[in-house]
């Protein structure tokens, strides 16, 4: 390792050069910028308008919805591990036109307490696709648990959830709701 010269107050300190002074730069870029894994939180939205219409054609009412197989690539028989990203899931127990069959498309968030999930499209058996603003699991929940072998990264849910029909996406951590006034 390379020694500094020695530095005087009224002299800045100097970088070092070549790569181990590039690496302790970069190293000291992504911890002040989350490069590292950076925290992807769910950003909140209002529905669209055309997947309001159609969750109305679809007999979805907000507050309720069916339950899903939350990770269709890997089946039922285990805890699926999940990580950030695209997530295709399949209507279970089916709720209005949302039937058994349904297959939705959406994207996961692994990174908070919780895994959070959110929905943006479903083809019925029928072919027929259509927006829509689901969330995995209940309003109440925010997100799922996650089973406790989990690892960052790379983490164990179960393997079915209700999802709920939304008006609003919005993200909040566990134990941050606030409670109702008497």
């Amino acid at each position: 390792m390379k020694k500094l010269p020695p530095t005087t107050p009224s002299e800045p300190p100097r970088q070092l050069s070549g790569s181990p002074g590039r690496a302790l730069g970069t190293t000291a870029l992504c911890v002040g910028l989350a490069c590292a894994g950076a925290q992807r939180r769910p950003a909140e939205g209002n529905c669209p308008a055309e997947a309001r219409a159609a969750m109305k054609e679809l007999r979805q009412w907000w507050g309720d919805g069916p339950t899903v197989l939350v990770d269709l690539r890997q089946g039922e028989e285990a805890p699926p591990l999940v990580r950030s990203g695209p997530i295709v899931s399949r209507v279970k127990v089916g709720f209005g036109g949302m039937t058994e069959g349904t297959v939705l498309f959406g994207e996961l968030f692994t990174e908070g307490t919780n895994v959070y999930g959110r929905y943006d499209r479903a083809q019925t058996p029928d072919g027929k696709t259509h927006p829509v603003c689901f969330i995995l699991g209940t309003e109440e929940e925010d997100g799922m648990e996650k089973i406790p072998s989990s690892e960052p990264g790379a983490v164990y849910i179960a393997n079915w959830s209700p999802i709920t029909a939304v008006k609003r996406f919005v993200f909040r951590e566990p134990g941050t709701r606030p409670k109702p006034e008497d």
